[in-house]
C-alpha cells in the first residue's frame, strides 16, 4: 500500500487510492535494527523519506521550561489547583536533570508535582519525591545513565498518595479529594485508574 498508495477491500474488486501522509515514530536506531535484522528492510526504506532527529530533551534546554510550564498550566486546571508557576530552584533543577525518559518523564513528573504541591510554585522536593538521592547528583553529560533501581514510578507515587488520604480519611472519598487538593471526580477517576478499590477488597481478604 505504500509503495503503490493503492489496495482493495476484503471481498472487494475496486482498487482504492488513500489520501494520506505517514508519520513514523521510534526511539531505536532502525538502521542497526534493520542490520540486525529486528525490522524489515523493505518497510524501513519506504518509510525512510524525509528524516527528522529529534535530540533527547536534556540536548534541548531550551524546551524544557516551555514544555514544564506548559503541562504545569494544563494540570494545575485540571485538578483545581492554584499554582503560579516554579521557583527558580526548581527550573534551575530541571534545566541540570538529565531526564532519561524525556518528555514523557518531565510531563508525568509536573503530573505529579501538581498534586503534591501545597504552595504557590512548586519546588524541587515536590518534583523529585519519587527521585532517588543517587539519581539527584547525576551529571548532564552524552553518556550518563539512570539508575532505575532508585526510581520509583510516578503511577507508584501518586497511587500511594491517594491510598493514604483514603486511609486518613476513612475511605470518605470527598474527605479524601480534599486533603489531595483534588476534585471528587478526579480522585474517583484515579481510583479507578489505578484499581485502588481491587487492591483494598485484596487486603481485607487476606
Amino acid at each position: 500500500v505504500i509503495e503503490g498508495l493503492g489496495f482493495e477491500r476484503v471481498g472487494g474488486t475496486k482498487t482504492l487510492t488513500p489520501d494520506v501522509r505517514i508519520i513514523a515514530a521510534t526511539n531505536k536506531n532502525l538502521e542497526e535494527e534493520v542490520k540486525a535484522g529486528r525490522f524489515r528492510a523493505d518497510l524501513f526504506w519506504r518509510l525512510n523519506v524525509f528524516l527528522i532527529r529529534i535530540s533527547p530533551l536534556r540536548e534541548r534546554k531550551e524546551d524544557i521550561l516551555l514544555i514544564a510550564r506548559y503541562y504545569l498550566k494544563k494540570f494545575a486546571r485540571e485538578n483545581s489547583r492554584l499554582i503560579e508557576g516554579f521557583t527558580p530552584e526548581a527550573e534551575k533543577w530541571m534545566l541540570e536533570y538529565h531526564w532519561p525518559g524525556n518528555v514523557r518523564q518531565l510531563k508525568n513528573m509536573i503530573e505529579c508535582a501538581v498534586l503534591l504541591c501545597d504552595k504557590p510554585r512548586v519546588d524541587v522536593e515536590h518534583l523529585t519525591q519519587h527521585i532517588g538521592e543517587k539519581s539527584l547528583k547525576v551529571g548532564v553529560t552524552d553518556n550518563t545513565k539512570a539508575d532505575e533501581s532508585s526510581i520509583t514510578p510516578l503511577w507508584k507515587q501518586e497511587q500511594e498518595s491517594i491510598l493514604q488520604a483514603l486511609k486518613e480519611a476513612g475511605w470518605n472519598k470527598s474527605k479524601a479529594a480534599r486533603l489531595l487538593g483534588i476534585s471528587r471526580h478526579h480522585l474517583i477517576y484515579r481510583m479507578t485508574k489505578y484499581k485502588i478499590e481491587e487492591i483494598q477488597e485484596d487486603k481485607l481478604k487476606k
